[in-house]
């Protein structure tokens, strides 16, 4: 194996698929990444992962003449400013490591990826972290509700129908383990058989077996939330208690409030530039591109609902709908607050809110009580990092004193890798979130040109 693979990768999120010859020397593939970086001859060491090394030798065996139009390692420079595994981001001995590797899509000279991809995924590969191909995604661990190892689709702007893209996991015992991959073959079976007697019923009964494979590549809040608005009321209830069930167990819990000491620090102006440089950075990953778009599409739809309440309050509409998002899951039968049914005062932190009135509330009620009571109410600034100030100050600075960026905002971004409080007062550091952060929400709204945020 080279130190220095011998190809520059496009962005995983590109629509173009222009990569070098993997199989160039170490010095020519230093120079060709130089000449993409720009760094006039200066580079840091970086190189593939074993593991996947073990698995090009492999597809190159059973397809000696395949195409490697579209094979990838490492990124380029602008790969460089976007999320992905086949940045050298992982290191080891001083070199960076490259988790990521694509193998093109040639049936005609003898490679499927498709094959390749079904194949790795029926392995169940513990080197595995995810798999991309032709516009789905499949990841090791359980997703929003799905299990591992299932297809859901993906949202990036490369469909990946030109190579399959396949990311190991980020530790070295596994990224550069050598065993083999249970491949036996990349080339694709014969199609089956039309049936040209099957009757309507037949046929009917495919459409929906499919329409059920489909459901079941949706996210689980995507399904609850379509399910509550059924106009079926016995569906739309019983949703609704498992949307509630659903919410309580993915809800942030409220970090820890800052103690005093503590509190002249955490100001705005002393985090503003942090917010600026972390907004300016994140992307999206990957295996979260769809769950950011489907939040964004909540958010638009939602937005005349929204503008009576920022207009009352001088708060932008997208800031309440983020929190919506994070604290209802865009349930509007439940409080602002922590997502609380509306039938009742509040029973969790904060409880007892609203204090005045009686219940049941109506949402936008309970929205006031919940916004005038955090004193974001009637405020000017709303620049970029107020906004993203205030949003951490909703749910408590407790991940700053973890060393964590907090995933109330950067859940689902480059930003955040894990850990998370999981209930009050208590962190867990390899508790992964499954809410999408307020500031994705935020960036994909103003990228988009929904709104526009000053920084």
């Amino acid at each position: 194996m080279t130190d220095i693979e011998a190809n520059i990768h496009q962005a995983v999120d590109l629509c173009e698929d222009v990569h070098a010859d993997p199989d160039a020397t170490p010095a020519d593939a230093r120079e060709e990444s130089l000449a993409s970086a720009g760094l006039e001859g200066v580079a840091p060491p970086w190189r593939v992962a074993e593991a996947l090394e073990v698995l090009r030798r492999r597809i190159n065996a059973l397809a000696p003449n395949r195409s490697i139009a579209s094979d990838g390692g490492i990124g380029d420079a602008a790969h460089r400013t976007r999320a992905s595994d086949h940045n050298p981001w992982v290191t080891d001995g001083g070199k960076g490591i490259v988790t990521a590797r694509d193998f093109t899509h040639s049936p005609q000279t003898g490679c499927d990826a498709g094959v390749i991809a079904e194949a790795l995924r029926a392995s169940r590969d513990s080197r595995i972290k995810y798999i991309i191909w032709n516009r789905r995604i499949c990841a090791s661990e359980p997703r929003d509700g799905q299990a591992a190892w299932a297809w859901r689709p993906y949202g990036g702007k490369n469909p990946h129908d030109h190579h399959v893209h396949i990311s190991v996991q980020p530790i070295k015992a596994l990224y550069d383990d050598p065993r083999p991959w249970a491949l036996s073959s990349v080339t694709a079976l014969p199609p089956p058989v039309a049936l040209t007697s099957a009757g309507p019923e037949v046929e009917i009964a495919a459409i929906a077996a499919a329409a059920d494979q489909l459901t079941q590549l949706t996210p689980l809040l995507q399904r609850l939330t379509d399910l509550k608005d059924s106009p079926d009321q016995a569906v739309a209830d019983q949703a609704s208690i498992l949307l509630s069930r659903y919410l309580t167990l993915t809800r942030p819990a409220p970090e820890p409030q800052t103690p005093p000491a503590a509190a002249e620090t955490f100001t705005l102006e002393a985090l503003a530039d942090a917010y600026r440089r972390l907004f300016q950075t994140c992307q999206t990953r990957p295996e979260w591109a769809g769950q950011v778009a489907w939040h964004r599409k909540k958010l638009l739809a939602f937005k005349s609902r929204y503008e009576p309440l920022a207009q009352q309050t001088r708060i932008p509409w997208f800031v309440i709908g983020a929190i919506h998002a994070l604290e209802g899951s865009f349930d509007f039968t439940t409080h602002l607050h922590n997502g609380d049914p509306l039938s009742a005062r509040t029973v969790r932190v904060p409880a007892g809110r609203p204090a005045t009135g009686s219940p049941p509330f109506t949402w936008e009620q309970s929205a006031l009580d919940a916004l005038t009571r955090q004193q974001l109410t009637g405020l000017a600034d709303w620049s970029l990092p107020a906004t993203l100030y205030r949003l951490e100050r909703y749910n408590g600075f407790g991940s700053r004193r973890q060393g964590i960026n907090t995933p109330y905002l950067w859940s689902f971004s480059t930003h955040y890798l894990k850990g998370k409080f999981v209930r009050d007062h208590v962190y867990d550091p390899e508790a992964i979130s499954k809410q999408c952060g307020a500031a994705l929400m935020i960036k994909a709204l103003a990228d988009s040109g929904d709104i526009t945020v000053t920084l």
